[in-house]
């Protein structure tokens, strides 16, 4: 044994029954230590002798003791510093911006920018969330909603993995970028490559190449979704100097079901109706036109829609119908793009694939077609060159609950006739129909009824009423539009926030949520065909 190994051997020893706070340092801290002090001493050594170093250990006692002393010296230090950090330094510290720290960071209106222990560089969108913590083999970010874009330093012997609610990404030193989104994640790399796991499949991006776990996601340009970054510029000439695919090209989990044939005409002749049936002489909300869909297994067609409209069907949850393209409209959940996309008509036909959409025409009009809207989404990326940047912004909601014994069934005396009652609780059609000031919901679930309600008041409703049967309930209500013109009350009914309490056991409470937001980036007129 050398003289360098036994100093090493015997200062463990010492240090571990005399200084407690040496336990909290890792084996790697310590034999840097011991490394620095030994490279200290080789230049500089504190005994004067000619020996070899093997014999110079029986002569050396008190100088050893002299050593030792430095190299704890150099080792409380080291514990010091380490254990005067705060805890949410431990693994990262913030370099800019501004966040709220706790069990997880967020990150402020301004975006913030965090740098890991291991020199990696995370650059967090604004009111984003994520969590920092160590892996067996490197460090973890849990990255629960928002979008960050980090600059990964290499990893000599660990990784650094960025985990989401469906995938987790492990890197050994790359650029790239994580969503975070309610429908699923997105990964896109900038620089390097990313091993990407989701479920028990596993593949490689390079760079340029995106992937994102479901397919109903936005494509969107990888231009695009840096754009947020302070630093978009840097990484776009990156992107250019290494990308190997095209930046709009991605790898959907799963195949993507498109049209099998499409023919798009412009109709100007088109003038719109508004809902009494006569012409509309200003068109500035995009919802304007027919929504008269025709549908069956093999056909979709609809005359004189705008792109605006065609956009909230595509990209909206709600029934494809005036109603809710306005609701979009109203709270710029869908904007951008030149003024034709809200005046200009369009007549669509498009040829199904045979067995892709076993919807009825029923399912279609109310939105419960989520291939359709895939199908949709393609037609206008591929069709008029639409890109789309989608983003959660907090907006006024309002939460449903019940009351005890709700929901309960109260008729106006004047229709309280045996056969009103008996189509509501034996309807011949099920569901949820409305007329002016009057909601019928006819053996049908409240997941049914909140789409109509949020109608009226324009606002989400997150339903928090735990009523999970099929109801039958009539609702009589002057619209909130009437009260707020001014107008006098309908029948005398109130609006519809007093309404539900008072007539159903049903009530709205303000609240906020997250919503989906969309901008058209980028828009073309397409050619006739």
């Amino acid at each position: 044994m050398t003289f360098r190994q036994s100093f090493a051997d015997r200062l463990r020893k010492g240090m571990d029954r005399g200084f407690a706070p040496y336990r909290q340092l890792s084996q790697g801290q310590v034999d840097l230590s011991l490394m620095r002090v030994l490279q200290q001493l080789k230049k500089q050594p504190v005994w004067q002798s000619n020996a070899p170093l093997i014999d110079a250990e029986a002569n050396t006692r008190r100088a050893f003791v002299r050593v030792a002393s430095a190299a704890a010296a150099v080792l409380l230090a080291v514990a010091a510093a380490i254990m005067s950090r705060p805890h949410d330094d431990r693994l990262f510290r913030i370099v800019e911006g501004e966040a709220r720290i706790g069990d997880t960071v967020r990150s402020g209106d301004a975006g913030t920018v965090l740098t890991l222990a291991d020199g990696s560089r995370v650059e967090m969108r604004s009111h984003s969330e994520l969590g920092v913590e160590r892996a067996t083999d490197g460090i973890r970010i849990r990255l629960s909603s928002g979008g960050i874009i980090v600059n990964a330093a290499t990893q000599p012997t660990g990784h650094l993995y960025v985990q989401t609610k469906d995938m987790t990404v492990s890197v050994v030193g790359t650029v790239f970028l994580v969503n975070a989104e309610e429908s699923g994640s997105r990964v896109a790399v900038i620089e390097g490559e990313v091993s990407i796991q989701q479920g028990g499949s596993e593949q490689t991006l390079q760079p340029g190449e995106q992937v994102r776990t479901n397919p109903q996601m936005a494509v969107q340009p990888l231009e695009e979704e840096i754009s947020w970054s302070k630093n978009a510029v840097e990484h776009i000439a990156l992107l250019e100097q290494s990308a190997a695919v095209s930046p709009v090209e991605q790898k959907p989990t799963e195949p993507r079901v498109a049209f099998e044939a499409i023919s798009i005409r412009p109709n100007p002749t088109f003038t719109g109706r508004a809902r009494g049936g006569g012409p509309i002489p200003i068109r500035i909300s995009g919802c304007e036109g027919s929504f008269q869909i025709q549908f069956d297994p093999r056909r979709f067609a609809v005359v004189g829609t705008t792109l605006h409209a065609l956009v909230t069907w595509a990209y909206g949850t709600g029934p494809l119908d005036y109603n809710d393209c306005k609701i979009m409209s109203e709270q710029n959940r869908v904007s951008g793009g030149p003024d034709w996309v809200r005046t200009d008509f369009w007549d669509i036909q498009a040829v199904v694939p045979e067995g892709a959409l076993q919807y009825t025409s029923a399912q279609v009009k109310k939105g419960n077609a989520p291939k359709l809207r895939t199908m949709l989404r393609a037609m206008l990326e591929t069709r008029f060159q639409l890109v789309m940047r989608g983003e959660k912004q907090e907006v006024s909601a309002y939460v449903l609950t019940a009351e005890k014994g709700a929901p309960r069934l109260t008729v106006p005396a004047d229709l309280d006739t045996p056969q009103f009652r008996d189509e509501l609780i034996n309807p011949k059609e099920p569901g949820v129909t409305t007329d002016r000031g009057a909601i019928f919901v006819k053996n049908a679930a409240i997941a049914e009824l909140i789409p109509v309600l949020e109608r009226d008041i324009g606002h989400p409703i997150l339903d928090q009423t735990g009523l999970t049967g099929r109801y039958s309930l009539f609702i009589e209500f002057t619209p909130l539009d009437r009260i707020k013109s001014g107008g006098t009350l309908l029948r005398g009914a109130p609006a519809l926030f007093q309404a539900l309490p008072e007539q159903v056991g049903l009530r709205l409470t303000d609240t906020k949520s997250q919503v989906e937001v969309w901008t058209i980036n980028r828009v073309e007129k397409p050619t006739e065909n």
